[in-house]
């Protein structure tokens, strides 16, 4: 089956094969985090997505379809009651909204995974941009709006200040661009800045060539004190703060796992970058045009361990553990040593608030914090150990899920505006200052 406009040579969906069509839409869409995300389909059609992309995923999620042209209920209801059976479907965007939000968000949800179909995008972008900016301004959880608020415009910059930097010294970078083979045997250690971390350096020490070893930034300047050198370094935060946590003796040979938007400070930096893709708009852009069989590392912890877990499942180790990473206080004290924050605060010292109050934390608040170790554990897809087992190997296989960029990354600043012209999924909050931001990469800004 399939869909034509009148007095128009144009079909919904492919007239080849729409259903291979409807594989490819599936694929392309990231899959959900975890089982409390309810993963809500735009724009159905004749439904050919929907199926495969949920058997595509090895859980149950909570699942919703809307159909935003009313018109096509009479055309496709007896279509879809075979194509995708008892998913509840809402058809036209005005019902929708009238719709109490008991009708379609189930209990307990703490996210909403957005799957709009493409051709919805191309066909009616004024439909899909009012849609998707309605959902983005909901959100079930907004512990995290305060963040992509405040480090929104930084990260945009960021991201084409980097982007231009690559082109610079391309030989710098390399990309995670695939997920390996699991290799059972094959360890990785993810080194956090918990105060344990202290209690673990001879561990650390006696195993050290055991495991491949990923540093948190925060931990790096304890690990470097303690002449422990990590494989790797993992930073996400784009704050002013991270570039305190890189002392100045940091070996310039070690690489450093971020993003594109990630921190400056990490990018002046001679050491080599590894970069992954993020779910940030400009990440899955440049992920669809230039790195399509490009692994997305997901994050639903938005923790640093939860990336780390992430880094090692695309690397191809078979389990992994954690290091000063528990969540435990000792006598209030929530950091190792040499995380950088002591030589951060002294840009500080006329603060209106103590600095015990910036480093040290109630006990309230850090119970609710302790919660993220629990879904961190929850939705690992690797299992954790507490020690190394005799049977462990070590190789340098995992350098294979690395590779450079294709010739034509990253185009012109003309080529991202034009996306912004096309792309009704960026939000209006990096639209606004794509335009501007991109002609970092011109040389004119």
């Amino acid at each position: 089956m399939n869909l034509k406009e009148e007095h128009s040579s144009f079909h919904l969906h492919s007239q080849q094969n729409p259903r291979k069509e409807g594989e490819r839409i599936a694929h392309s869409f990231p899959p959900p985090s975890h089982n409390q995300e309810l993963v809500l389909f735009i724009g159905i059609g004749c439904g050919y997505h929907v199926r495969p992309y949920l058997q595509s995923i090895s859980f149950t999620v909570p699942v919703f379809c809307l159909e935003p042209l009313s018109e096509l209920e009479p055309l496709l209801e007896e279509h879809l009651q075979e194509e995708i059976g008892e998913i509840p479907i809402c058809y036209g965007w005005k019902n929708f909204l009238s719709l109490p939000k008991s009708d379609w968000l189930p209990p307990g949800t703490k996210s909403i995974k957005l799957c709009l179909h493409p051709t919805y995008a191309r066909k009616f972008p004024e439909l899909s941009r009012e849609i998707l900016e309605t959902f983005r301004n909901f959100s079930p959880q907004d512990e995290n709006r305060k963040a992509k608020t405040e480090f929104g415009r930084l990260w945009v910059h960021n991201y084409f200040r980097h982007t231009r930097m690559y082109k610079d010294r391309p030989d710098s970078y390399r990309w995670i661009s695939r997920k390996l083979p699991v290799r059972p045997k094959e360890v990785g250690c993810f080194a956090g800045a918990s105060p344990n971390l202290e209690a673990e350096e001879d561990w650390l020490i006696e195993n050290r060539s055991k495991v491949f070893l990923l540093s948190s930034d925060a931990s790096l300047g304890f690990l470097l004190s303690r002449k422990i050198f990590p494989d790797a370094v993992l930073s996400l935060d784009s704050g002013r703060g991270t570039g305190f946590h890189f002392p100045s003796d940091f070996p310039p040979e070690i690489p450093v796992i971020t993003w594109l938007g990630g921190s400056a400070r990490i990018f002046d930096l001679p050491n080599p970058k590894w970069l992954y893709f993020s779910t940030h708009p400009l990440d899955q852009f440049s992920r669809s045009a230039f790195f399509s069989s490009s692994p997305l590392l997901e994050n639903p912890t938005l923790n640093l361990a939860g990336m780390a877990v992430s880094v090692f499942e695309a690397f191809g180790f078979g389990s992994c553990i954690a290091k000063g990473f528990d969540f435990r206080r000792e006598s209030g004290k929530t950091h190792c040593r040499g995380t950088g924050y002591e030589r951060y605060d002294r840009f500080f010292l006329e603060r209106k608030e103590s600095m015990f109050r910036r480093r040290y934390v109630s006990e309230k608040k850090w119970e609710r914090r302790k919660a993220v170790l629990g879904l961190w554990e929850e939705w690992s897809p690797l299992p954790f150990l507490q020690s190394v087992p005799k049977e462990t190997e070590v190789s340098s296989d995992w350098k294979l899920a690395l590779s450079g960029a294709p010739p034509k990354f990253p185009g012109t600043g003309n080529f991202w505006r034009k996306a912004d012209e096309i792309l009704a999924e960026f939000p209006s909050e990096v639209r606004s200052i794509l335009e501007r931001q991109s002609r970092i990469l011109d040389g004119t800004v």
